[in-house]
């Protein structure tokens, strides 16, 4: 993806309310409005649908028309839509004297006319397959890829824990399982599905069930039955499961190898954050995540001797490995982004290389033809401060970040004069003003978390609800500044 922002992002990066209804906006509001459907929506059909109408209805504008035209071309190529080049050229024959325009218009079409990236093994291409909708952390979860990059599975536990299959080019979700299911897996060959099941309200009972997609019927292994497992990977014979392994009350739980056959379980990793394990497609290795001395890594242990050895070797936390399936990369992911290091065998051949500048973007899975899939959960999150014109209900500039770290922040609140903001984080309170450009954390003590912030009139108090840090601690409390 070109790193060079498109010119016509600066007209706005993002808005933080809904725009006017279409009937009454300007040509520069209907660009906006597509902005706000494309980065904070998700909707990319429905920018198209606005940028369209601001083309036909305003080409008399000609900046914003334009500037709509590129927006369009570049909504085009993410959809894999062939009207990206038509939406280009009309820029260069419509709109010759939009510098700006002409000059972004002729990249792209540079770009998209280069040879397709099967012969350009280093060219990548980013594509959105799913909206924000459909991959929610609650509706759409530990989702995987099908080996054949056709179909996903994945755990809706916003409802009931069903399992889903859908297929990624119909769009069409058949429910395959019912009932507290979790961490589904497919088999090497895509004809199986091994995941944990858990009765309702008897998280003791929880078992791994295998079912099988051509005749439909579920199977719990005699070897496992008295395990509580949630699978990670599959071995490519079919003969082993990579699984998270529930401990007895009070102990952690422990990432494992469980034969199919007789239960007998090789231990990998003590519980953690990124505990994960695939195996390499030829079945000799399988890459884990582990924590020694307080790092997290990642692992390889070479089935045939049980040796294991370190994959990675840096302070931040990386874990969630994905063999490719020819076995030659091995990807990973982490606080600086995702990565894939060449492998030969059980050996790094060099250096990692940067995948996405996302952070802990959870690996979906690879397709034989070398796509490679990843899931992004609660990434875009940033607090912008954004003018207003009040007459247009528009923004009357740019946004500007507001100097508020973004982890751990449950809410914020401006104070009556606007100068400035309390920020709820860890239970404590923090007030960032905009005048000294300081910021002060307010320490609530052990006995409350602070949560639904509050300003007194005056400015001078902050008032919050307590969810209760201790028995009997519940209630509104009051923090002098």
């Amino acid at each position: 993806m070109n790193s060079r922002l498109p010119f016509f992002i600066s007209l706005v990066t993002l808005l933080l309310f809904a725009a006017p209804a279409a009937g009454q906006q300007t040509p520069e509001e209907l660009l906006q409005s597509a902005l706000y459907k494309q980065q904070v929506e998700g909707d990319l059909e429905g920018a198209v649908e606005i940028l369209q109408n601001l083309i036909a209805d305003f080409a008399g504008h000609r900046e914003v028309a334009a500037s709509a035209l590129v927006l369009l071309g570049r909504l085009h190529e993410t959809l894999g839509s062939t009207n990206a080049e038509r939406a280009y050229r009309r820029v260069l024959s419509e709109y010759p004297d939009q510098r700006a325009a002409v000059d972004e218009a002729r990249a792209r079409l540079a770009a998209i006319s280069q040879p397709p990236a099967s012969t350009q093994p280093n060219q990548r291409v980013v594509r959105r397959l799913l909206s924000d909708e459909d991959t929610d952390v609650n509706h759409f979860f530990d989702m995987r890829l099908s080996p054949d990059g056709r179909r996903v599975v994945y755990t809706d536990m916003g409802y009931t824990g069903d399992v889903y299959i859908r297929d990624l080019a119909s769009g069409d979700t058949t429910k395959v399982a019912e009932g507290w299911a979790y961490s589904p897996v497919w088999s090497s060959d895509g004809m199986k599905i091994a995941y944990g099941s858990e009765p309702p309200g008897d998280p003791e009972g929880s078992t791994l069930k295998i079912l099988d997609l051509a005749t439909g019927e579920e199977s719990v292994p005699s070897a496992l039955e008295d395990l509580t497992l949630a699978p990670h990977a599959w071995s490519p014979d079919g003969n082993l499961l990579a699984c998270q392994i529930g401990g007895e009350e009070g102990e952690r739980s422990t990432l494992g190898l469980v034969s199919m056959t007789t239960g007998e379980v090789t231990y990998l990793a003590t519980g953690h954050q990124f505990m994960s394990a695939d195996f390499s497609p030829d079945g000799r290795y399988v890459a884990f995540s582990d924590v020694v001395e307080g790092n997290t890594d990642v692992y390889l242990m070479d089935l045939v001797t049980r040796e294991r050895h370190r994959i990675t070797a840096n302070q931040e936390q990386e874990g969630i490995p994905l063999w490719e399936p020819e076995g030659e990369v091995l990807v990973y992911t982490g606080a600086n982004g995702s990565w894939a290091v060449p492998m030969d065998g059980g050996t790094p051949t060099s250096v990692a290389r940067l995948l996405s500048a996302e952070a802990y973007a959870y690996p979906a899975g690879w397709t034989d033809s070398g796509q490679f899939f990843h899931v992004r959960y609660n990434t875009a999150r940033q607090s912008l401060k954004v003018p207003v014109a009040p007459e247009r209900m528009a923004a009357a500039g740019p946004p500007e970040p507001l100097p508020i770290n973004q982890q751990s922040i449950g809410e914020f609140r401006w104070s009556p004069d606007m100068q400035k903001i309390a920020i709820q984080k860890r239970g404590d309170i923090e007030v960032y003003s905009f005048e000294d450009q300081g910021l002060r954390t307010y320490e609530v003590g052990p006995d409350y978390r602070a949560r639904t912030l509050e300003w007194s009139g005056d400015g001078t108090r902050v008032h919050f609800a307590d969810q209760g840090g201790r028995p009997g601690a519940e209630g509104a409390t009051v923090v002098e500044l």
